[in-house]
């Protein structure tokens, strides 16, 4: 006969967890599910300390959490008296505190009684069966108003930490953080060395709500509504009502799937006016939560881009907002260790099949609900730039003749776009440097102006016919400009 042995350098490899977020999170969801309203992380210059208002752990909770890779959650099961979801169930969350450092000081207080405890990872390494170390603790009587838990890690992976501390100052991390369980009565406070940060919510500013144009939701029969907004008024009988994929996942009882999308047409105002939240690697991303903790990997389940390789037109990138997924059944959806990947099955094919559709769908319908609004009070339709054949000698011509020519092809729309003039920069002596570089100038396209660094490079003198209105479209303009057949494009806002 053998035994199964686990040496003590399992906790390492456990806690090898590849954000500091996502090891954060997990010590968060442990407070959420031990019933706790508030949570403070304290990312002091050498410790942290997580600090929670739950229940608390007594003897059989501590023997419970030190249990690797068993736990006596059930993923998907509703906590006792409250609204809240299970959504762990490996029995590795809490030795991500390993990933920040090798000491790791637990007090944890319920029933009126205090019991601490240490764990130091330069010790567990070295057992050879880590199932026959025993943990130390101390115990105190308490006042009967008490409970909650606080972790205090020391001994700190500076490479590390100093990197994730500045991840945190500068980035949306610490917003993450304190937005990673979706309950309006949770709460999660960050303090860098005693200063709060992270505490921007998901609410829009006024501002920013001005360039909304639809939003997406569910009802009640789980129809996928597209409604038109302009700014915070909702348009009356401009409304899309669309059936999502009938398929297993949406006829299982124990899945349920709320949306709540905005989608928005900045016009030039920038991505850093949208809550920050939503802003990842420069660009809009809504949320997901599963049983209302945070997925980091939005991208994996939701493609903003879905309509990319169709017409431009049907594209509307900018959006934020958030997609719920509640799983009260842990055979639905299985996790990775860490939690980053959702493991490939049947229900997962069905998922991004409906998160797809919402996707495809809603922006086609947005696009049929707000078409013509771009080119409000401008008449495109009929103005094309048509072919010009310009011959090898052409590209010698001087500003002067090429102005000419221009106003002289009166068979071409170029210059009889509504409120366009064109003109000709001749070059003065301080860009003579240049090599007499042409530049021409197409005024009052909306509210940009566009140079081009000869006219053999504006659309349409390449021996192609292009509709205006679809560079009209500043959204979509440099898009549109990249499928054109054209060597050098200079574009200045």
């Amino acid at each position: 006969m053998v035994q199964i042995r686990v040496a003590g350098n399992i906790i390492r490899e456990i806690s090898a967890i590849p954000k500091g977020n996502l090891a954060l999170i997990e010590l968060i969801k442990n407070a959420y599910e031990a019933k706790a309203n508030n949570v403070e992380i304290k990312l002091a210059k050498d410790y942290i300390i997580v600090q929670d208002d739950g229940t608390g752990m007594n003897n059989a909770g501590i023997e419970a959490l030190l249990q690797i890779s068993h736990s006596n959650k059930i993923f998907g099961e509703k906590i006792p008296g409250t609204n809240r979801y299970i959504s762990g169930e490996k029995g590795l969350g809490f030795f991500s505190v390993f990933r920040f450092g090798r000491n790791v000081q637990i007090d944890t207080t319920r029933d009126n009684k205090k019991v601490s405890f240490e764990l130091d990872l330069s010790k567990l390494e070295k057992q050879e069966n880590i199932s026959e170390y025993d943990v130390q603790t101390y115990s105190s009587t308490v006042d009967s108003n008490e409970h909650g838990t606080q972790i205090r890690i020391s001994s700190l992976d500076y490479d590390f930490y100093d990197a994730f501390r500045e991840n945190i100052q500068r980035g949306s991390s610490a917003t993450k953080l304190c937005n990673s369980i979706d309950d309006e009565d949770f709460k999660v406070t960050i303090k860098i060395d005693d200063k709060n940060t992270g505490g921007e919510g998901r609410k829009p500013s006024n501002e920013f709500i001005k360039h909304r144009i639809a939003k997406a939701y569910l009802d009640e029969r789980k129809n996928l509504i597209i409604q038109k907004y302009e700014g915070n008024n909702k348009e009356k009988n401009k409304q899309i009502s669309l059936k999502l994929p009938d398929n297993e996942l949406m006829n299982n009882s124990e899945f349920k799937l709320e949306i709540d999308l905005e989608f928005y047409r900045l016009k030039g105002l920038g991505i850093k006016y949208a809550p920050r939240i939503y802003r990842i690697n420069n660009k809009l991303e809504p949320l997901i939560f599963i049983n209302n903790v945070l997925f980091d990997a939005t991208s994996d389940l939701y493609d903003i881009e879905i309509n990319t390789k169709m017409k431009s037109a049907y594209v509307f990138r900018q959006q934020i907002g958030k997609i719920k997924i509640f799983l009260q059944d842990p055979r639905i959806l299985k996790f990775n260790a860490d939690r980053t990947k959702i493991v490939e099955n049947k229900y997962l094919d069905d998922l991004k099949n409906i998160l797809d559709f919402i996707s495809k769908e809603a922006q086609i319908a947005i696009y049929d609900l707000t078409k013509g609004n771009e080119t409000k009070n401008v008449k495109f339709k009929k103005n094309k730039l048509q072919e010009i054949n310009v011959s090898s000698s052409d590209k010698n011509k001087d500003s002067s003749d090429l102005s000419k020519e221009i106003i002289k092809n009166k068979n071409n729309d170029f210059n009889v776009l509504p409120n366009k003039t064109s003109e000709i920069k001749n070059s003065n002596s301080k860009k003579k440097k240049e090599q007499n570089r042409k530049l021409i100038k197409i005024n009052k396209i909306g509210s940009k102006q566009k140079y081009y660094s000869n006219y053999l490079e504006i659309p349409g003198y390449k021996g192609k016919t292009y509709e205006f209105e679809n560079l009209y479209n500043v959204g979509h303009l440099i898009s549109e400009l990249k499928n054109l057949d054209i060597e050098k494009i200079h574009c200045y806002h």
